[in-house]
């Protein structure tokens, strides 16, 4: 270990998960802190040192996975990419070059090169072209001699600053919000890092700001600075207002009402409370020296902090209310360094698979537990299980956000700096049931009626015939788009003028289409509920399905999909406020519990923000806790990784064979192939490569069955000849 520092100890030396199977109890793994990863053949590619790994804008970046691009370019020699401070103290990426002949490629080249290859975070905002690279005494790079970067953007020549106060202020909203020290106002708003998400925060700060309600499509429509202020100057000038009025606190004394997605959960809680379904787990292993006290203070203020984790539930006349707590929930604590470090690892796994089936008591209990789980002394496990009436996927990237930070106070014997919130989770409440009446109300409704009148069921082949079950069983299957798949897909985004969401959807709707042979593909997916600023930092329950209704007769080509696509996208970002049990409550589809209301398959990107701060002493990481229900037939929830997608295809096991969902998930890679390398094919075209792709996978299939056929009679008759010769003996 190191010379008086447990804490450094702990983090390097970590229990050897191997421990059972070579040598024994005790044995550890030294974290080298060299990175690399697997190829799609197999060998290990080393990108690096985790040392030089950096945060931007909240996302954890492998700097040497972006130097590897930039030196595939034919034109550079050698490549360092470096976070260096911006004039405004955020860090940005600038990449140090040396080109391979006399003609340096300039800035713009460098950076087309790397957008085709990396997401919008890991492209570098600034190039240094230099003539060599300095060097230490051993011949490395010497990054601290590297030369600090200008601040002006290496394309300062087309870089246009804002001309009107309107402009200035747009501009200023698109720099906080995507994190950039500055935005020209001829920048493109997918261009520079714009998504679905970011766009809703946007719209909200605008409206707060100016005043105007701009429409969420009009932001993609009109993707510059210049085109939206322009936009925004016309609205003023007409006098338009914000589209709602502002959230404001209410007295605690009277009635606190449910959200409508609160009462939905709450409905399915009161008739099957031991359902498991709508449990979610958030854990994160702590290596390294933990101050247990400081832990349970920042929990505490959290939990303070946020009203609805100290909520309960309860019913007055028929009518469904809030109770809000006075005293957090307290933390419990388990201790399993005694055990046998196999055990250890085994006992933490059969807590975790428990506590995601432990149903909550919403009527008298609050909606979260917390509970540390002590490994050994510089290794512990915090489970923080929450039911989802009180929490989203972006609220648990709030929480541990919040967390970290409040631990990190606390550690130092300082108070945890949080910014009072503005309103709480009831204030929302209150907000939604009086904003959702009248007008505002019919208008949703008339869209979304009209939308999906005459809705039909997806009918994908089934492994199993449906029966009525209140809580099929689910299963998970793992896969990843490589960087080769992932670099075509965001050029034909950035060349179509489409989010990676709608790229991702478009090919997963061209799947089911070929996959069931229907033109009218419903899917359902999530929209984050935070179009206003200050709901952006509370935790809650805001998230609403969306359904999404494509039409994809007449055999149109790939781009035609995206198109058609993107206008249901923007259609539905404008009537996103409709809640989804309002909508199936307007709609009244048949009742059957063998199929969920108007969609049964659902494709989610997590792009919520999520990121964590970084600790001294002490590396707290997410560990992966999967549930065992099924809410769908078909849940595909993706997420980028650097230059990768991870994705997760759960479904319904009363329904599908794991070797369905397994070639499923290599066709849905095969169409996001095809549609990258070439848009302009048919839906009829991708169709058949897809049957091509399948012919080649059932010889392959045959020859593994062969080749394992023939190695077991191979080894049947090794040991019967063995039989004989001792028999002879």
């Amino acid at each position: 270990g190191y010379l008086h520092r447990p804490d450094l100890t702990a983090e390097r030396f970590v229990p050897s998960p191997f421990a059972d199977t070579f040598g024994g109890s005790g044995e550890r793994l030294y974290r080298t802190g060299d990175l690399a990863r697997f190829a799609a053949a197999g060998e290990i590619e080393f990108l690096g040192r985790i040392d030089h790994q950096v945060k931007i804008r909240g996302v954890r970046i492998e700097l040497g996975e972006i130097e590897s691009v930039l030196l595939r370019h034919p034109a550079l020699r050698d490549a360092v990419v470096m976070a260096c401070p911006g004039p405004a103290g955020h860090p940005r990426l600038v990449a140090y070059t040396v080109a391979a002949g006399e003609a340096e490629p300039g800035s713009a080249e460098l950076r087309e090169w790397a957008m085709a290859s990396l997401p919008d975070t890991m492209v570098p905002a600034l190039f240094v072209a230099l003539p060599e690279m300095p060097l230490t005494a051993s011949g490395k790079v010497d990054r601290r001699a590297l030369p600090v970067p200008d601040a002006t953007p290496a394309d300062a020549a087309v870089f246009r600053r804002p001309r009107t106060p309107v402009e200035e202020v747009i501009a200023e909203i698109w720099a906080q919000v995507l994190g950039l020290e500055q935005v020209g106002i001829d920048e493109d708003f997918l261009a520079i890092g714009g998504h679905s998400l970011v766009a809703t925060q946007i719209a909200s700060r605008i409206r707060e700001s100016l005043g105007v309600g701009l429409p969420l499509r009009e932001l993609f429509q009109r993707p510059t600075v210049a085109r939206l202020a322009a936009l925004a100057e016309e609205l003023l000038r007409d006098g338009a207002e914000a589209a709602s009025p502002p959230i404001r606190p209410v007295p605690r004394g009277g009635e606190l009402p449910l959200s409508y997605a609160q009462q939905r959960l709450w409905f399915l809680h009161r008739l099957d409370p031991q359902d498991p379904s709508y449990i979610t787990p958030m854990v994160l292993r702590l290596a390294g020296r933990l101050d247990e006290p400081a832990l349970e203070a920042s929990l505490s203020s959290l939990l303070r902090r946020h009203e609805s984790l100290r909520t309960i539930f309860r019913e007055v006349d028929g009518k469904a209310l809030q109770v809000v707590l006075a005293e957090p929930s307290p933390l419990c604590r388990i201790d399993l360094a005694g055990l046998p470090a196999g055990l250890r690892a085994a006992e933490a796994s059969r807590f975790g698979g428990e506590e995601v089936r432990r149903p909550f008591d919403l009527a008298s209990a609050p909606p979260i537990r917390a509970t540390l789980l002590r490994l050994d002394e510089g290794e512990h496990l915090i489970f923080l299980t929450l039911h989802h009436i009180a929490c989203d996927g972006w609220s648990l990237g709030i929480l541990s956000r919040e967390l970290v930070t409040a631990y990190q106070a606390f550690r130092d014997g300082r108070p945890s700096a949080f910014a009072q919130l503005p309103v709480q989770y009831a204030d929302f409440a209150v907000w939604q049931r009086h904003h959702l009446a009248g007008n505002a109300l019919d208008d949703l409704l008339g869209y979304w009626k009209r939308q999906l009148a005459g809705l039909s069921v997806l009918e994908l082949p089934l492994d199993r015939p449906r029966v009525e079950t209140s809580r099929p069983q689910g299963g998970t299957h793992r896969f990843t788009l490589p960087p080769p798949v992932l670099g075509p897909l965001r050029a034909l985004g950035k060349q179509q003028g489409v989010t990676l969401f709608v790229l991702l959807l478009a090919a997963f709707k061209a799947l089911l289409h070929a996959r069931s042979g229907q033109a009218d593909i419903t899917v359902g997916t999530d929209f984050a509920g935070r179009n206003r600023t200050e709901l952006e930092g509370l935790i809650g329950f805001f998230v609403n399905q969306i359904v999404l209704r494509t039409d994809l007769s007449g055999d149109p080509t790939g781009r035609q999909l995206l198109n058609r696509v993107r206008e249901v996208m923007m259609g539905a970002y404008a009537h996103q406020d409709l809640p989804f049990d309002r909508l199936v409550e307007a709609l009244r589809p048949d009742r059957n519990l063998a199929l969920t209301p108007l969609f049964q398959a659902k494709l989610v990107l997590q792009n919520a923000p999520g990121a964590m701060p970084g600790l001294e002493s002490l590396n707290a990481t997410h560990v992966e806790i999967g549930g065992t229900s099924a809410k769908f037939d078909l849940l595909v929830n993706l997420r980028e990784e650097g230059t990768e997608l991870s994705g997760t295809f759960e479904y319904n096991r009363e329904l599908f064979d794991p070797t369905t969902i397994e070639r499923l998930a290599e066709d849905y890679q095969t169409v996001l192939q095809v549609l990258a390398s070439d848009p302009d094919l048919r839906l009829g075209q991708i169709a058949q490569r897809l049957q091509e792709a399948q012919q080649q996978r059932r010889v392959r299939d045959e020859q593994e069955l062969e080749e394992a056929r023939l190695a077991k009679f191979q080894t049947v008759r090794r040991r019967a000849v063995h039989s004989l010769l001792r028999q002879d003996a």
